[in-house]
């Protein structure tokens, strides 16, 4: 048996590993590609098992119902806003889904990347979530329909605010390619 981290995952040829246990949900899917593919060396066959708490059931639910769609969303916090709390000002837009409950018990959040005007409404596509493993809830992140965006240019556009999380960013083509 082995116990090791993503970056193992990655560095190691061990012959004859049969399973994978995610013990934890991978951060994102290339790490999961990496880790479930120990098992599968030179044409051998193996199992991955990821366990998923309790915890993890509402990201990927939300992911399910949301990655991909179109959905309206309400702008609270349009781009060059002032952040209600701090002294930080919004470089995007900001909003939520109107009668969709995160985490924390208010409106489900959506960063609305890809409109440089301040906007009240928006109908927009899914195309990432940010998960965030130290908070109650993720985020949502949404573009003009046909809009495309890589995994790194969400994580800079959403950073001014994520970077106080601890949070990956799932796109929808990870999302699907899993």
């Amino acid at each position: 048996m082995i116990v090791a981290t993503d970056i193992l995952a990655r560095g190691i040829d061990i012959d004859d590993i049969r399973i994978v246990i995610n013990y934890d949900v991978p951060g994102d899917c290339d790490d999961y590609i990496h880790r479930v593919g120990r098992t599968a060396r030179a044409n051998t066959k193996g199992r991955g098992i990821t366990l998923v708490s309790v915890n993890d059931q509402p990201a990927f639910k939300r992911i399910e119902d949301f990655i991909g769609k179109t959905i309206t969303v309400v702008i609270d916090r349009p781009i060059g806003s002032k952040h209600p709390e701090f002294e930080s000002i919004y470089p995007i837009n900001y909003g939520f889904i109107p009668g969709v409950l995160g985490g924390d018990g208010e409106e489900l959040d959506v960063y609305l990347l890809g409109v440089s005007e301040p906007v009240k409404e928006y109908e927009c596509r899914i195309i990432a979530i940010a998960h965030r493993h130290n908070d109650v809830e993720d985020k949502l992140v949404g573009a003009p329909v046909g809009a495309k965006f890589t995994k790194t240019e969400i994580e800079q556009a959403i950073s001014f605010q994520e970077k106080y999380y601890d949070s990956f960013i799932e796109t929808e083509e990870s999302f699907f390619e899993c």
